[in-house]
């Protein structure tokens, strides 16, 4: 079985079995995760929280940060294009 970890604010959380490793040097499980660690092996990050409700890694974060300002510059080019649009129209309609 593979054994994974994910940072947290005061120890880990190791995911096959969902435990609380507190950063303890006298805790059995910290010190497994030690030799965990030197022999290479890099835990998940610490997972962050958008909005006090979303649970997510940091790169995850980023990737919806980017995504929210793609969409809030499509959004301002449609509504840049949207008054174009209707200023043709005005100047249209008084030329008729």
């Amino acid at each position: 079985m593979i054994v994974m970890y994910q940072l947290t604010e005061t120890g880990v959380l190791r995911l096959s079995d969902l435990a609380y490793i507190p950063d303890c040097t006298d805790n059995f499980d910290w010190q497994e995760y030690q030799q965990w660690l030197k022999e290479g092996n890099k835990p998940l990050p610490m997972p962050v929280y958008i909005d006090n409700r979303i649970y997510i890694t940091n790169g995850q974060a980023r990737q919806q940060r980017i995504k929210r300002e793609q969409q809030a510059k499509i959004k301002a080019e449609a509504l840049a294009l949207k008054k174009q649009v209707e200023t043709l129209n005005t100047l249209v309609m008084n030329e008729v």
